[in-house]
């Protein structure tokens, strides 16, 4: 007997029905209580979908073309303008697949303690395509870790192996392997079936950072006592100004590094600020609070790490920050001014770390996502502990960060996962980090999440557009850089 059977039938897929099945998913699960692997089921569930969909806009594309896609010498010709053909007239396909009665349909069920996910396109798969599907299937039992995977030259072809593979790893974290995706066909239909055993599969273990990032992390120093004694003092609300000009006055570089900071086009302030007090009276007592652990963060780290590593991210990091800050303004957020500027540059701290003892997997990683545009989030979960946000989160709270800055760090890649508590600060830090990729075309608009887009009323492209647009006027009008800041 099946339980719970959802269904869901389309005739082609795009951003938005992507969207739909991916909440769906999340429903599903959450009702089973297995929320916690919907990351790995999420993605598993979109690679089903893309490959069936894929499967018919291949039959209508040969059609159209008049080459018969079961003759090996019109498959090849074929094959090779596909892809940019789809792309480029995608809406005229998708016309004839609602025409020609094709669709996609995807079901989720319980059945006797198995959870099923199954995806049916009414397609025969081909001989050489089932070829393929089962060599990628194959070759996954080798790789013990998506290390495994990043060290390993594979070919590609067509652009699915990556897909299949990271599937399987998907499983594999959850406690399972390949030999749960099952692929079956008839003269008719084709359809890649997931069968999970619910009493098998183990709890994900989020918080799991690598052993070696650990010691770094444990080998990276507290921040200054006597900086330390000026958070505690800036965060009095009855704090006097001369009194804590008087404690940073003991540190001459301290005063340097803010002086400079909050004269920078980035503050904007309206005159030059020649003094501490100043300072404190034009950006107030958390914006300088914020000024002074920036610098200590920066100390601490350049003197850690070697400064080609640290200068590569932090001029991101000052990018994303500087964007925050505006967003939350011209948004009229008040409650995170001063704190989310803060979230911005330490976003990606823990990408400093990695980069100090991995380099080539964050490059590997990021040269996958940008091909299958997915989450660096995702991907970094698939490693034995590398993932970034996490690392950085894990600094956050040795240095005893508040909780709501710790939590937009670790989840700027995955907002969907905020403290409701703190949701603007996480949604604007994740918000400021994809307009950084967007306007240097790395992302497109659709992937960037909806629920954060419509709480800001920015689902229309055009509005968000026109907002990047103002902020790109004040990076210009000020000639803000943000290598040096």
């Amino acid at each position: 007997m099946l339980e719970k059977l959802v269904t869901l039938r389309y005739a082609y897929i795009n951003h938005q029905r992507e969207e739909n099945i991916e909440k769906e998913l999340e429903k599903y699960l959450d009702s089973i209580d297995r929320k916690d692997i919907f990351s790995n089921l999420n993605y598993i569930t979109k690679e089903f979908v893309a490959n069936a969909n894929k499967a018919n806009l291949k039959r209508v594309f040969f059609n159209s073309n008049n080459l018969d896609i079961n003759q090996e010498v019109d498959y090849k010709k074929g094959i090779q303008n596909f892809r940019d053909e789809i792309n480029i007239n995608y809406e005229n396909y998708v016309t004839l697949l609602e025409k020609n009665g094709y669709f996609v349909r995807l079901d989720f069920y319980v059945s006797k303690g198995f959870l099923i996910i199954s995806a049916i396109n009414n397609t025969q798969i081909l001989p050489i395509e089932k070829e393929r599907f089962l060599k990628k299937l194959n070759i996954t039992d080798k790789f013990k870790s998506f290390e495994d995977v990043l060290n390993t030259g594979l070919d590609m072809e067509e652009s699915a192996g990556y897909g299949i593979i990271i599937s399987v790893m998907m499983l594999k974290k959850i406690g399972l392997n390949e030999k749960f995706i099952k692929l079956i066909e008839d003269a008719k239909y084709t359809q890649m079936k997931l069968i999970i055993p619910l009493s098998l599969i183990k709890k994900m273990d989020e918080e799991y950072v690598a052993d070696e990032i650990v010691k770094e992390i444990d080998e990276i120093p507290q921040i200054p006592q006597h900086i330390v004694d000026l958070q505690i003092a800036l965060n009095n609300e009855n704090a006097n100004f001369t009194v804590i000009s008087k404690i940073i006055k003991n540190d001459p570089t301290l005063i340097a590094g803010i002086l400079k900071t909050a004269n920078s086009a980035f503050y904007m302030l309206p005159k030059k600020v020649n003094s501490i007090e100043e300072a404190v009276r034009l950006i107030g007592l958390k914006g300088v609070r914020n000024l002074i652990l920036t610098y200590s963060i920066r100390n601490i780290l350049v003197d850690k790490f070697h400064i080609s590593i640290f200068k590569k991210i932090i001029s991101h990091s000052n990018e994303v920050a500087f964007y925050a800050y505006n967003l939350s303004k011209k948004l009229g957020l008040k409650n995170i001014v001063d704190d989310i500027y803060l979230a911005g540059i330490l976003h990606d701290i823990g990408k400093i770390i990695i980069n100090s003892l991995k380099p080539e997997m964050l490059d590997k990683i990021k040269k996958i996502c940008r091909e299958k545009n997915i989450s660096e989030y995702l991907i970094e979960n698939l490693t034995d502990g590398y993932n970034h946000s996490l690392i950085g989160a894990k600094l956050a709270k040795k240095w005893n960060f508040p909780e709501h800055l710790v939590n937009a760090i670790s989840t700027h890649h995955n907002p969907l996962d905020v403290n409701k508590n703190y949701i603007d600060m996480g949604y604007i830090t994740y918000l400021a980090d994809r307009i950084y990729y967007y306007i240097r075309n790395e992302i497109n608009f659709d992937s960037i999440k909806s629920e954060v887009l419509e709480r800001y009323n920015l689902l229309k492209k055009e509005n968000f557009d026109n907002l990047i647009t103002l902020l790109n006027k004040e990076i210009d009008d000020k000639k803000i850089t943000f290598e040096d800041q």
